[in-house]
């Protein structure tokens, strides 16, 4: 809960995130997750751009 509170999510947004009967897949496209984990939050995190990547191999 804590990570999720430091992603710029509520209290309560990332209580109810966290204790979620869903499964990961439902979870991950959630409106909560889509708003806040943005592309720019996840390159800064090191990760890679999927969309990004997609789009160079599309062009390509």
């Amino acid at each position: 809960m804590t990570q999720l509170k430091q992603l710029g999510l509520t209290v309560e947004q990332a209580y109810t995130t966290a204790n979620t009967r869903k499964g990961l897949w439902r979870t991950a496209h959630s409106k909560t997750f889509i708003y806040t984990l943005t592309n720019e939050k996840v390159e800064r995190l090191g990760l890679i751009n999927l969309t990004k990547t997609l789009q160079l191999i599309q062009s390509a």
